[in-house]
């Protein structure tokens, strides 16, 4: 799907993934109320699934595309593109790992302010991750945006697709910070089912705060895969190890004392620190200066 997507085909790794979600719903279905394979038979249903959908993206990808296909005698490493892909693959999977170890950090921390702010932060990350979503997809789109229009000279269009895609994500953050602040508390109820006044007063302040500060991650994620896509690897590497210091630090010196306005204010100052190097970067990047 991702060598789809490269080659401008962004409708069809769609169609597979969609053919996917329902063959994994029909597959539950039937291992779980018709078989009565419990926990087995939805593990089996997601194998199914995904392998169809899988072999028939294959499929359909050779027989659509001749650049696809290869023969035999093409199937040799080729030591400079093996060093390139490798550097890039290394890269993400560093990066993507260390906002994880910086997330597991203010967890850590969080679990030690009580049922009920664990109750409230896990139902308030649940509606940022479905806030934030868009921002990934446009960082996805991005690198594989870049990628195309720095290989073919254009990099007029990269600058621009840069530019554009911040302006819609910042309409986005416009949106979700308006729902967070008229419907803050209901989407907490929504998720978590509590009544508790303490419960959806911490999760809707935690929502209200962070969604005013989304233009802030909006840029991150779109110039931090950006610059993946044009050959950057090493600045987003330190970009996400600011955020992995920040959390950590505060995590340690600041939760014991300010509890959980400590989280509160976690991402948002963490957010600041780490897009400064990023656009500090990209504005220096010798590819994307016009000509």
């Amino acid at each position: 799907m991702g060598i789809l997507r490269a080659i401008g085909d962004t409708v069809t790794p769609l169609i597979f993934l969609a053919l996917s979600a329902v063959l994994n719903i029909a597959g539950d279905y039937i291992c779980l109320a018709v078989l009565d394979m419990n926990v087995e038979g939805a593990a089996y249903a997601t194998l199914v699934s995904q392998m169809a959908a899988g072999i028939a993206c294959i499929i359909y990808s050779v027989k659509r595309y001749e650049c696809i296909c290869f023969t035999w005698q093409q199937c040799r490493v080729d030591s400079v593109l093996a060093r390139s892909m490798m550097s890039s693959g290394f890269s993400m999977g560093f990066m993507n790992s260390i906002v994880s170890l910086g997330t597991v950090s203010l967890q850590g921390a969080i679990n030690t302010l009580g049922d009920s702010y664990i109750v409230a932060h896990s139902a308030a990350r649940k509606i940022t991750e479905l806030f934030m979503m868009i921002f990934s997809v446009f960082g996805m789109t991005m690198a594989t945006f870049c990628g195309q229009n720095i290989g073919a000279g254009r990099t007029d269009r990269v600058r621009r697709g840069i530019w554009h895609s911040i302006l819609i994500s910042w309409v986005w953050c416009v949106m979700t910070a308006t729902a967070a602040w008229l419907a803050g508390p209901w989407f907490i109820h929504l998720v978590t089912g509590s009544s508790s006044d303490e419960v959806l007063a911490t999760g809707a302040l935690y929502l209200r705060v962070d969604t005013l500060f989304y233009f802030v991650p909006a840029v991150i994620a779109i110039i931090r895969n950006a610059m993946q896509g044009i050959g950057d690897h090493s600045t987003p590497i330190i970009s996400s190890t600011i955020e992995l210091i920040g959390k950590v630090l505060i995590a340690i010196m600041l939760v014991p004392y300010l509890r959980y306005t400590a989280i509160i204010i976690a991402e948002p100052i963490v957010w600041i620190l780490m897009v400064i190097p990023l656009i500090v970067q990209i504005l220096r990047n010798p590819a994307l200066k016009p000509e």
